[in-house]
């Protein structure tokens, strides 16, 4: 029984690190947005190439995260507990939405730089 608890708690404790880390690529996110709003208003091409590098940052960390989540997912399947299930749907869907938004910045700044020549 011992072995079956600290299973959960492993899981829990890297479900835990899997959210903070959502947190610091949401950060992240929060600054795309900030730099767009100024690129937009000067069109700067230094702010261009930083959007660009906190853009792969970002979408590495994302990449990474998925890799991390489906490792965790596995764990939680062990688990099988109704409240782990609806915590590896939350896992689940976390990575795609990050990536989504960031896919969007990707092709406003492509579009941006194709268009400015930056």
């Amino acid at each position: 029984m011992e072995i079956k608890h600290n299973g959960r708690t492993k899981a829990l404790e890297k479900s835990t690190i899997f959210y903070e880390t959502c947190q610091r690529l949401d950060v992240n996110v929060i600054a795309l947005v900030k730099l767009q709003v100024t690129i937009q208003a000067s069109n700067n091409a230094r702010d261009v190439k930083t959007f660009r590098k906190i853009l792969l940052e970002t979408m590495l960390g994302v990449l990474y995260l998925t890799k991390f989540r489906d490792a965790l997912l596995d764990e939680l399947k062990q688990v099988n507990n109704g409240a782990y299930r609806c915590l590896a749907q939350s896992l689940h869907d976390r990575p795609k939405e990050l990536y989504s938004t960031l896919s969007e910045f990707k092709s406003w700044v492509d579009k941006l730089t194709a268009s400015q020549k930056f």
